[in-house]
């Protein structure tokens, strides 16, 4: 069951599963992700080991505070930022914005410290988090994501393309969903990825909960133009592990290995044969994952 809160940056959807005398674990979504996109399984899994699982709409996505008032980067403009030539389209909000967010939830619902785990771009918000909120993060999972190091390996042109085509509306349901699907297919574990018919079901359930391709691309454009993290990384605390999909099609393994790198003390656990999806497949070894990196600072 959702519900929405009103925090002191703004109005966010959110579901809190689980027992309320532990620090949670804070869910962090990436591009297109709305709350319900994580695995249903994670919130049994850890409510039955004592940990209450949060889950939440970012802000421009699902329920949660639509930025209408802000401008909308075209694909053409993303585009021409991601190749690194000059755009005009001046600058909208940040990954530590958006990292600021999630303190300003957690506050809001009376938590002082928690554990985070940031899937895709939620792991760069995550890391942000760390950076600017060290005493209240007790641990980070970083799950199939990355530093944003420039020198790091870029996404094939296809999938790039697929993700620039959920940045721009579409008055036809059955696009919309098209548009998601062609993504979903792409980032899929080619050995245990899901089914077409489990997909689609997938993408038709998200677009009819809430359509915001506004909120991809000023997502994007927030990935494409904050400050890189990676200099600082040095500088977290927590203790850190490092989810790599081995076939990762977004953040091939040179993004975890320079996660491990940078980050004191971090641990990398590669997953066999994943793509860049949270498959149900996984589910439960991701779970088992984040609970032992959880167990080494719980509070």
């Amino acid at each position: 069951m959702t519900t929405t809160v009103q925090t002191a940056r703004g109005r966010f959807c959110y579901a809190w599963h689980g027992p309320h005398d532990r620090p949670p674990i804070v869910a962090i979504g990436g591009l297109t992700d709305q709350l319900d996109h994580w695995p249903e399984a994670w919130a049994s899994v850890f409510a039955a080991r004592g940990h209450p699982l949060l889950v939440f709409d970012a802000r421009d996505t699902g329920l949660s505070d639509h930025l209408d008032h802000l401008s909308v980067p075209s694909a053409k403009e993303l585009a021409l930022i991601a190749l690194g030539l000059p755009s005009k389209h001046k600058a909208l909000y940040t990954l530590g914005d958006m990292a600021e967010d999630v303190r300003a939830l957690t506050h809001s619902l009376g938590v002082p410290s928690f554990h985070v785990v940031g899937y895709s771009m939620g792991g760069q918000v995550a890391q942000a988090l760390a950076l600017a909120h060290p005493h209240a993060v007790l641990s980070m999972t970083l799950l199939f994501s990355t530093t944003g190091a420039e020198s790091l390996p870029l996404p094939p042109p296809s999938l790039f393309a697929a993700l620039l085509g959920c940045c721009t509306r579409t008055a036809e349901e059955g696009k919309a969903v098209g548009d998601l699907l062609k993504l979903l297919r792409l980032t899929r574990s080619p050995v245990f990825g899901q089914p077409e018919i489990e997909l689609e079901q997938v993408a038709r359930a998200s677009v009819r909960r809430a359509y915001r391709p506004e909120g991809v691309a000023r997502h994007l454009h927030a990935v494409l133009t904050s400050e890189p993290v990676a200099p600082r990384l040095g500088a977290v605390g927590c203790p850190t592990l490092v989810l790599q999909g081995e076939r990762d099609p977004f953040f091939s393994p040179a993004h975890g290995a320079d996660l491990v790198r940078r980050i004191p003390g971090a641990r990398m656990e590669s997953i066999a044969d994943a793509g860049h999806a949270l498959e149900p497949a996984i589910a439960s070894v991701l779970a088992e994952s984040v609970l032992r990196n959880v167990a080494i600072n719980p509070r």
